[in-house]
């Protein structure tokens, strides 16, 4: 079963904001692994919606269902 999380309030459009939010959302749900995906999106990543579909993946990847 997924868990729903809801991306607003301190998930602003900044994407270091959205990386900040996805590891911490990574970490409480014990997915260390995942959290190095996350902080290679300035070396991968080169537009903003590309970090933010590396995000929502990741997300996606750990059991989240991103509303």
């Amino acid at each position: 079963m997924k868990r729903k999380l809801k991306i607003s309030g301190n998930w602003d459009g900044n994407i270091f904001a959205i990386m900040r939010n996805t590891i911490s959302v990574l970490k409480k749900a014990d997915r260390e692994d995942l959290i190095t995906e996350v902080e290679k999106i300035p070396e991968k990543a080169k537009y903003y919606y590309e970090a933010l579909g590396i995000c929502l993946k990741v997300l996606k990847e750990a059991g989240y269902e991103v509303s």
